[in-house]
């Protein structure tokens, strides 16, 4: 790296700069250099030399002061708008600020009527009342110019220019066809108090319009990806550790590639760990822990126990980042850095990770127990728990995918064999017979249970999307992945779909493995940063 520029510079605070700060801001409280209100003498110059070394400008005391007071003043004002405005108030499960109508009314509406002037507001969202400006923004309408709010109907395909596809007549008995909308009106909203000074009103606007409009299965047979509704999350961002831990990256993919040379398994299990982390408490690395005190591991789940593995690959990642950039980088990216290696590896496709995940000082056996699908629930069970955290179909059907590599044990299956009907003792009909008489030899009615089978039996460690054609032919290994194809005609149109083209099945699966990677993560000063994945700090 150069050396910084002799000369002052004109001091740019973007985003970038602005967690830079926060960050050495953090690093200099935890070695103790603000002991009361103030940072020390010794603090203050450890900030200055290196916030001007990274960003290879000299910033002067006058200015990292000013910007001090500036966050100050941001901080007071938010303060401010949680407890002591009438319709305002904090929601501590999403962690923004929530406003009723009436504030809005008042507070927004109000003063930028000018601005908005095509804009609606109403309890559930807004609507521009002109259809052009609204496509000028890239918002695709329907045949009315509006977009309604209907909750889970049993809607149509609708494809990008309003027109309906011409399998629409094929959904009329699909029950989940509409995804959720996204929160849009509260991110404008947060917006205008995070940059209550200078906001950008042409994105609040954006927020707004889109807010009225949720997202449609596409008719993507030609080649079109559903639109990502993922952004990175407040602090979650590719380049989180550029500064502070350089060659993070690189270090979890040397050790990550050395565990699946060793064991080529390692990749699914590495993957399966993002999915049994991020469906629990969110991205937080609470899978990790094992019990002490009052926690209760995860790991004892139904869905981890003597199952869940490659602890030992993430021990050795945390012990490696703990000697270059001590108590820097957490447990939680580690996990999501690992899935994307892993997925490489194994021939797959490659993603960024936003990073900048905290890790959890707590686990909930519980919630293992209840929110992971288990691989006998049904359809509308499954897609109920992937709804649960933000998902749609879409993310459903590609996320499956993920069983194009890795095992599952006889006892994840027996039932399918022998009694899939309750009682009955009958086997899966849907199942091929002679895929299931191969299963019988070393899956028996009594005993067995823990023996080993691969969930796609083409190409058992190749990333590939021989799991959807085995879905087709009916020789899926779980229940779970046999209903995509068996009770649901919209899934079983994806199927279908990824099962013609591997391109679009990787770009999908990309998409929703960031979308994963951004469930309810802790950032800030939430959580901590062990030093050992396996236990919380002192």
């Amino acid at each position: 790296m150069s050396e910084p520029n002799s000369e002052h510079a004109n001091a740019k605070w973007d985003n970038a700069t602005h967690l830079l700060f926060l960050e050495l801001c953090e690093k200099e409280i935890r070695k103790g250099n603000r002991p009361n209100s103030y940072s020390s003498k010794n603090g203050k110059k450890n900030m200055i030399d290196e916030f001007s070394k990274m960003m290879e400008r000299n910033y002067t005391k006058l200015q990292m002061k000013n910007h001090w007071d500036y966050m100050k003043k941001e901080w007071s004002l938010f303060k401010q708008l949680i407890r002591g405005e009438t319709g305002l108030g904090w929601d501590a499960t999403k962690k923004i600020i929530i406003a009723d109508d009436n504030w809005w009314e008042q507070k927004i509406k109000f003063r930028y009527d000018a601005l908005f002037a095509d804009i609606v507001a109403t309890e559930e969202g807004a609507r521009a009342t002109n259809q052009e400006q609204m496509s000028n923004i890239g918002v695709d309408l329907d045949v009315d110019g509006l977009n309604s709010i209907d909750g889970y109907n049993k809607e149509q395909f609708i494809n990008s220019n309003g027109e309906k596809s011409d399998e629409s007549d094929d959904m009329q008995n699909v029950d989940f066809v509409m995804f959720s909308e996204p929160s849009l009106k509260r991110i404008a909203l947060e917006h205008l108090i995070e940059h209550v000074s200078k906001p950008d009103y042409r994105k609040v606007k954006e927020y707004l319009i889109l807010a009225e409009n949720e997202w449609r299965l596409p008719n993507i047979r030609n080649g079109d990806i559903l639109p990502s509704k993922t952004n990175y999350n407040g602090y979650l961002y590719p380049q989180f550790y550029d500064w502070s831990c350089p060659n993070a990256k690189e270090i979890v993919k040397s050790v990550v590639a050395k565990a699946v040379a060793k064991d080529p398994r390692m990749a699914a299990s590495l993957l399966r760990l993002q999915f049994h982390d991020c469906f629990v408490k969110g991205c937080d690395a609470s899978l990790l822990l094992d019990s002490s005190g009052t926690i209760v591991s995860e790991k004892l789940s139904n869905a981890n126990r003597n199952s869940a593995r490659g602890f030992e690959v993430i021990d050795e990642i945390k012990s490696a980042l703990e000697k270059k950039c001590p108590q820097t980088f957490s447990c939680a990216d580690i996990i999501a850095l690992a899935a994307r290696d892993s997925t490489v590896l194994a021939g797959g496709p490659s993603w960024e990770v936003p990073l900048g995940r905290r890790d959890s000082r707590d686990a909930s056996l519980s919630d293992s127990n209840t929110n992971i699908p288990g691989p006998n629930n049904t359809f509308n069970t499954i897609l109920t728990k992937f709804m649960l955290k933000g998902f749609d179909l879409v993310d459903l059907v590609a996320l499956s995918g993920s069983h194009t590599i890795g095992n599952a044990r006889c006892t994840s299956f027996k039932q399918r064999l022998y009694d899939q009907y309750s009682g009955f003792n009958l086997p899966d009909f849907t199942l091929d017979p002679f895929y299931a008489a191969q299963l019988s030899i070393m899956c028996p009615k009594l005993g067995g249970d823990q023996n080993l089978f691969f969930l796609d039996y083409v190409t058992p460690t190749k990333f590939d999307n021989n799991y959807f054609k085995n879905l087709l032919a009916f020789r899926g290994l779980l229940n779970s992945d046999e209903v995509l194809v068996t009770q649901n005609l919209a899934s079983l149109k994806l199927v279908k779909l990824y099962a013609e083209s591997n391109e679009i099945f990787f770009k999908q699966f990309a998409k929703s493995m960031v979308k994963m990677g951004n469930i309810s993560p802790l950032t800030g000063f939430e959580g901590e940063i062990r030093k050992n994945c396996r236990k919380i700090n002192n």
